[in-house]
């Protein structure tokens, strides 16, 4: 088998695999920010690749011109589409079950069928048929369709067998760049642009923690639930940057965002606000709950070598952390500029006194 052609198969098996694995974090209730954000940025490395891919193979073996303009056009739909979901998401179940049911819609249509019906033409064509003869001896063909109702409830193996099935093709396809290629990059860097993460300790960003704390404060006023929101300050970050040097201290910030991700419960969610802060957001939390979580990250940081590592040598250096908590109780009174200014006003105030501030909200 041509090797680009493996190639093609293999970025389609890939993509199974991330809509498998998203279906049973679903199922398992493995679902975070974390996780959202690497799916996005799979699904981003997906489209740049295997349509390029797909649309080299298309203009090297001159594929009726009827079904290249109708792949080009889902692809465009598929990334349009991942754009406006990314922009949206949350860990809102409703919205991530919307994606999944659009990536398994998506496999069935473009990577089970379309990718099918494309080596099969291309296999006829080699076989000296003409382009235009071998898309209506594919194309109108009746296929079997999958429900998708079936896929989601641990069926899609069968799929994925009928997509292995891509392998007994043989074709000839060489790699080249083009302006189609470029569209495509541009399109997946503005995927990752929305989806980015922190470079340094790899959380989510700003922007997502600002839409998980409007989501929570909606629901807190509907149902009158609680949620705890904590600011994690590492205080010595300036410190160490200047005597043991930045990649130090952000590898000490990186240190801390690992242990606060051990620390956390399985739906809290945190993301990294700047070099020296991370956010963390405590859906139905007490003030006790949020403290302990605390409490957690601050001793698990002093068993840490690293600590010991940056203080060697060097009485007036430490790696300390502040912590600042606000419990909001679902007062209809409280908007997100309050439970930001508050939380960040706590934070100050642990940082003066050495103690850890929680605030109730109402």
């Amino acid at each position: 088998m041509d090797k680009t052609v493996e190639r093609l198969v293999k970025g389609d098996n890939e993509y199974s695999e991330i809509v498998n694995d998203l279906n049973s974090r679903i199922s398992t209730n493995r679902i975070d920010a974390h996780a959202i954000q690497t799916i996005f940025r799979n699904l981003a490395k997906y489209s740049a690749n295997q349509f390029n891919l797909e649309n080299d193979l298309m203009k090297n073996k001159k594929i009726d011109e009827r079904f290249s303009k109708s792949v080009k056009k889902s692809q465009d739909e598929f990334i349009g589409e991942m754009v406006k979901l990314c922009e949206e998401i949350t860990t809102d179940k409703r919205k991530i079950n919307l994606l999944l049911y659009y990536l398994i819609s998506w496999l069935d249509k473009h990577v089970v069928y379309d990718n099918n019906l494309l080596l099969k033409q291309v296999e006829l064509i080699e076989k000296g048929k003409k382009p235009a003869e071998a898309f209506e001896l594919t194309h109108f063909k009746n296929r079997s369709t999958v429900s998708l109702v079936n896929l989601v409830n641990s069926s899609m193996n069968r799929l994925f067998e009928e997509n292995r099935e891509l392998h007994a093709a043989k074709t000839a396809l060489e790699n080249n760049l083009s302006k189609r290629n470029k569209e495509l990059q541009s399109m997946s860097n503005k995927i990752n642009s929305i989806a980015i993460s922190d470079a340094v300790t790899g959380l989510p960003n700003r922007r997502f923690v600002i839409r998980t704390l409007s989501q929570l404060l909606k629901e807190s006023k509907t149902a009158k639930t609680r949620f705890a929101t904590m600011l994690v300050k590492f205080n010595e970050f300036k410190d160490i940057s200047d005597v043991r040097g930045v990649d130090k201290a952000r590898e000490v910030m990186s240190v801390i965002a690992n242990i606060a991700k051990s620390a956390v419960r399985s739906d809290d969610v945190i993301c990294s606000l700047n070099n020296d802060e991370i956010a963390i957001v405590c859906p139905h939390c007490t003030e006790t709950s949020a403290i302990n979580i605390a409490t957690t990250i601050k001793n698990n940081l002093k068993l840490q070598p690293i600590v010991d590592e940056v203080k060697e040598g060097d009485d007036n250096l430490d790696v300390s952390l502040s912590f600042g908590i606000t419990i909001c109780d679902g007062s209809n009174a409280i908007e997100l500029k309050d439970i930001l200014q508050r939380t960040d006003a706590c934070l100050k105030k642990a940082k003066i006194n050495g103690k850890l501030q929680v605030e109730t909200l109402s």
